[in-house]
């Protein structure tokens, strides 16, 4: 029997066929399957499959030569081609607050210093000659810094320390570092800000490693590449954290102090954006100094429940439960130019904030970190809207903006799935939150719209003067000052149920924990640990005081028996006199 003489061209395809064997027939050809094709002839499959071959050696040869062109570092000159990439970044991040968020330009020049101050730190570590030539000669970029100095200040360190200043720089410090940058201008801003602007996409963070150009970007190693891409989403007090650890070590090591932050324009824009009544602010002012709190992000053991940020909001708390308690006790003030002089209706409060959040903090979109955490479980609940913004972030994050000039078949990938990014298609915004971040205006119009409604239920107090304390406790009737019937909250749970009235104190302290960027068990722990602060301060006082009292009537008492002996004594002269003159 003899053999079918059969031919290789491309798939069949025919009812899902993948045979590539061919068979020649009078009017066509067919498959070894038995698929038929009148309208192929052998040569053209033969010339297709050629020019098919052709195009993948010439696709792989163009690969190789690319992979020719582009260098390989390894060792030491693998770092520093690391530290350019990371030095890049930095740049993008500082170039996005001065262009973008409108910061003073010399916040560049302050990132550039403090990069270039760590920079001097890792110079043990980069040398631009080869390893293996051992010519010693050092690098002509970075300056070179002696190994004793850091063995001398090895004393310095505490276990509490996480990194130093030598260690390789982490994507997270690109962050720390621009609030510090911040900090030593002094400028109004948080680490909640920065933080908020690269969880939301805006801050070149979470696909930095996109931005980096691809001549840069390639010759990084797998090794260096995994610390420049984001593998979680930022929580709730990893920026301070990562403030307060840098901080510290810029302190312990080349002995540079950072100044306190502005606290006066931190505390106004916080009362302002939780709709506080402005009384707030001087009762703050004046609790502060009472018990010395530093507002200092380089003070070694620190906690982070003592962060600046925790304190400042600490404080506002206790004066708005001092001030306006939620239970709403009756108690006088002395005068009506007290702050105290008024009460504040919490159910108000709470109302116009629901109204508030309901349009700029609840809309039910996806922003980026939604967008992150997401699985395949969230899709089937998703509304169009929260898709659309899905397909957003993916096309943001992982697609390329071009498609590849190399491959005829990605393009015609491309071509049959348009993007965003085609013209006749609305682009792809830079940040997912671009579309979806409300307008200053609009926001701050709805802000004073809150603040409005809550001071239109502030409510005189009945005033009652010193003077008539005792003729009302005669009476049988108290006085109850300011401060009576004062809560303290020692958990999370704590918040709920009566204490908190109805949700309020929950509502409070979580807003508070959303604008400073900390978990909400670390903002109660704060407030819980400066109440008990103004405790022992109270006590304190109250002792010192009846020390006080108990001083001035020794004294009384010792200048009253002294004029009692005097007295005695002129009574007995005078009857010695009268004696002697009888």
């Amino acid at each position: 029997m003899s053999q079918i003489e059969t031919f290789k061209g491309q798939v069949c395809g025919i009812d899902n066929c993948t045979a590539t064997r061919y068979v020649t027939e009078e009017a066509g050809v067919s498959c070894i399957r038995g698929h038929y094709h009148p309208e192929l002839q052998r040569r053209e499959l033969e010339d297709e499959e050629y020019i098919q071959a052709t195009s993948q050696t010439r696709a792989r040869r163009q690969k190789e030569a690319r992979e020719r062109i582009l260098p390989k570092y390894t060792g030491r000159r693998q770092f520093e081609h690391y530290l350019l990439c990371y030095q890049f970044v930095l740049w993008t991040q500082a170039s996005w607050l001065v262009n973008v968020k409108g910061l003073p330009k010399e916040l560049e020049i302050v990132i550039r210093d403090l990069w270039s101050l760590r920079l001097q730190k890792l110079t043990s570590r980069v040398d631009l000659d080869d390893e293996d030539e051992g010519t010693g000669s050092q690098s002509q970029v970075y300056t070179s810094t002696a190994t004793s100095e850091a063995e001398s200040r090895e004393k310095w360190y505490s276990s509490k320390i996480l990194t130093r200043l030598s260690d390789t720089p982490s994507l997270i410090d690109t962050l720390g570092t621009c609030y510090l940058g911040v900090l030593l201008l002094r400028l109004p801003i948080s680490p909640s800000d920065i933080q908020v602007w690269a969880a939301s996409g805006g801050l070149p963070y979470n696909c930095v490693i996109t931005a980096i150009p691809e001549a840069m970007r390639l010759p990084l190693s797998i090794n260096y590449r995994l610390p420049l891409e984001l593998h979680n989403t930022l929580q709730p007090g990893d920026l301070q954290t990562i403030a307060l650890n840098m901080g510290c070590v810029y302190q312990r090591e080349i002995r540079m102090e950072f100044p306190p932050v502005n606290m006066p324009l931190l505390l106004y824009r916080y009362i302002k954006e939780l709709s506080l009544p402005l009384d707030v602010y001087p009762c703050v002012r004046s609790l502060a100094p009472t018990v010395p709190c530093t507002f200092n992000y380089s003070l070694p053991d620190q906690r982070l429940h003592q962060v600046p940020d925790a304190q400042i909001i600490s404080l506002i708390i206790i004066a708005a439960k001092l001030l306006y308690p939620v239970s709403n006790p009756r108690f006088h003030p002395t005068t009506a130019n007290e702050p105290a002089s008024l009460s504040l209706n919490w159910q108000t409060w709470l109302s116009a904030k629901r109204v508030h959040d309901a349009k700029f903090v609840h809309s039910g979109r996806l922003d980026f970190a939604d967008a992150f955490a997401a699985n395949d479980a969230d899709v089937f609940t998703w509304e169009d809207e929260q898709m659309d913004d899905y397909l957003t972030w993916y096309e943001r994050t992982w697609t390329r903006r071009e498609p590849p000039a190399d491959n005829d078949f990605r393009k015609a990938l491309f071509g049959l799935f348009p993007t965003g990014t085609d013209k006749g298609t609305p682009p792809v915004p830079e940040s997912l939150n671009e579309d979806l971040t409300p307008n200053s205006d609009a926001l701050e119009a709805s802000r004073r719209e809150r603040l409005r409604t809550v001071q239109k239920s502030l409510r005189p107090r009945k005033v009652i003067a010193e003077e008539y304390v005792d003729e009302r406790e005669q009476k049988g009737k108290p006085t109850p000052r300011p401060g009576v019937k004062y809560e303290r909250y020692k958990t999370v749970e704590d918040l709920d149920g009566p204490r908190g009235g109805d949700d309020v104190m929950r509502a409070l302290y979580e807003q508070g924990a959303e604008m400073v960027g900390l978990p909400l068990k670390e903002v109660v722990d704060a407030v819980y640990k400066m109440d008990q602060r103004f405790h022992l301060w109270n006590q304190a006082e109250v002792r010192k005081e009846k020390l006080m009292v108990r001083r001035e009537k020794e004294r009384m008492r010792k200048e009253s028996g002294i004029d009692n002996q005097a007295q005695d004594q002129s009574h007995s002269d005078e009857e010695m006199g009268d004696t002697l003159f009888v």
